[in-house]
Parts: C-alpha cells; structure tokens; sequence
C-alpha cells in the first residue's frame, strides 16, 4: 500500500473558505490521505461545516476543541495524525490536485525527510516563471533560497513523520513557522524543491500577521533571534550568516518603528531601549549616521530597506526616528 499523508488543518472563522480549501484536498490524485481537521472554538459555523464535510469522505477526522490558536490546533493534529508524512494546510488557502502525488514521489524517489515548493501568493499579480525543475538540495544551497519570505512557511512543505518526532509549535506566538522549520532544518542535510506553484496562499482573509500592532508581534521579537540562533547553528556560510543579519535588523527595524507609532505599548521606552541594544550589539554601531554606517555595513541593502519601511513618512520625522536608535 502506499504511504499515508497526514493533512492537518486548524479550522477558525472561515466558513467561506473550508469548502475550498478541504475539496483542493479530497480531490488529490493522491488518494491515501488522512485529513484532520482541528476545529480551534470557530464561533461561526466553521466547526458544522467539518462535521457536514466528514460525513462525506470517511478520510476526515474532525477536532473540536477551545481556541487556543493555530500552534495548539496543529499540535493536536498531530498528536493524533497515524501517516508516514505530514502536511500542515491553512483553512483559507488552497493546493494545486497535483501537490501530494509530485511532493510524495519526489520524496520518495530520492530517500527525502522534507520536500517543498513554490507558494503563489497573488494570483493576479505578475508572477515569476518556474521551470517545473525538481531538484535536491544541501541544506546550505536550500537555506539560501529558504532565506525569504515564505520559505519559512509550512504550508508549503511535506514532511517524514519522524523526522518532526517531538518537535511542536510553540503555543501563542506569532511566526511559529520560522521556528518550528529553523528546529527541523538543524535535522536534516539536504531538501527536494519542486519548483512550481502548488500551494495557493489566500490573501484575502485577515490575520493576526496583518492586524494592528499588539503585544503579540513584540513577543515576536525572541521568537525571530531563536531562529537566527537556529540558522547560524546550521550554516558557516558568509552569504547566509550575511543574509540572516540583514533579515534580523529589517525586523527590528520595523518593531522599533511600530512602537513609536503605538507608544502606549513601551510606556517606559524598555523594549525599544532592548531593541537598540540588540541593534548596536549585531552591527556593532557608533557613528550616529544610521543610514550612513548600516549602509556601508550591508553594501547598501538595509539603507534601501529603510527607504522602503519610511516611504510614507515625511523626511523630518524619518531621520529622526532611525537616529534615536543609537543616541
């Protein structure tokens, strides 16, 4: 018989989605599947649509639980997810009725752990073209490519069950994603990507990722400088490590600046002192000029970064926002 794949999907607020979504997944041309979906205390009438949708196809298993957020839902699938891989899909999204069967065979064709693929984000938008090239990758050449945003993203990925073994996603935090991959790619020596869209990504429901700024997003903070910890554990490649810096200052850049819009969240200025420090101490920064020494530091990369995170903001107020960092 082939091997089974777990699909398991946290069900919150998307009751004009899930049919997409569940029916992109029974309609795989691979059929052994195991679809678990983990209802996570959805108040409207998500969880009734899963039950309605397991009545249907006997491969649905259906969760009932309190919400508790996406990291507890996934957790709970796979407790009790009994494949021999593991794919993670959001309830909004969608996948292309081929993804399985190219992902599994190009796993196991090539003895992988861990296989992903291209995730198309704006359908109507200008896409990049792919060749459809499957390839393996060491995991220093994928973590150069994974090294962007999305790659960090589970969605878009197939994984051996044993490979995740105890891993879990850590409950309550945003980019979870990050850390649970940084965790597994510190498992494995080398990644199969399939180099075609597959995954669809749906950009119209609201999350918490694009919801005002909250407390949530800064506890993000030590989630990210776990996951640099994790890479640079990884790798000893300059690019990446070079890479990875400029990823990490990008974020704390955009945090400092978020808290100065909503100060009332850093009343007493300690985690934007915090994210001064952590600044000061990654690029070792004196000169006051902030755009001058970081773009000397980054060949002039994060200065085109701070161009793009300002463009909306008067000049004044701009300067003196990023020079405050280190007076």
């Amino acid at each position: 018989m082939k091997p089974k794949i777990s699909v398991i999907i946290p069900v919150y607020k998307v009751e004009q989605y899930i049919h997409r979504c569940v029916n992109s997944i029974i309609n795989q041309t691979y059929r052994n599947l195991e679809i678990i979906l983990v209802n996570d205390g959805s108040p409207d009438n998500s969880g009734a649509i899963c039950d309605e949708l397991s009545n249907q196809d006997k491969r649905i298993i259906v969760i009932h639980k309190e919400n508790e957020g996406s990291s507890s839902a996934r957790n709970n699938g796979l407790e009790i997810a009994n494949g021999d891989y593991i794919s993670f899909i959001d309830s909004d999204d969608w996948i292309e009725l081929n993804m399985y069967e190219v992902m599994i065979n190009h796993m196991m064709n090539n003895h992988l752990e861990l296989v992903e693929c291209h995730m198309r984000r704006k359908r109507n938008a200008q896409e990049k073209s792919f060749n459809d090239e499957i390839r393996i990758e060491d995991v220093n050449k994928a973590l150069e490519r994974i090294n962007v945003p999305g790659f960090y993203n589970v969605c878009n990925k197939l994984y051996d069950t044993n490979l995740i073994g105890n891993t879990r996603f850590i409950h309550g935090k945003i980019h979870q994603d990050a850390l649970f991959n940084s965790e597994i790619y510190k498992k494995i020596k080398k990644i199969g990507f399939i180099n075609s869209y597959l995954y669809n990504y749906n950009e119209e429901n609201e999350s918490i990722t694009r919801s005002n700024y909250n407390q949530n997003k800064i506890d993000a903070i030590d989630v990210m400088l776990k996951v640099k910890s994790n890479i640079l554990s990884i790798t000893s490649k300059k690019i990446i490590h070079d890479e990875i810096r400029i990823n990490i200052l990008r974020f704390l850049l955009i945090h400092y600046q978020s808290l100065n819009d909503f100060p009332e969240l850093d009343i007493d200025f300690s985690i934007r002192k915090k994210i001064k420090k952590l600044i000061k101490e990654e690029f070792r920064l004196k000169d006051k000029n902030l755009y001058a020494t970081i773009a000397v530091l980054t060949n002039v990369k994060i200065y085109k970064i701070l161009h793009e995170l300002n463009k909306k903001r008067i000049r004044y107020k701009q300067k003196r926002v990023l020079n405050n960092l280190i007076d």
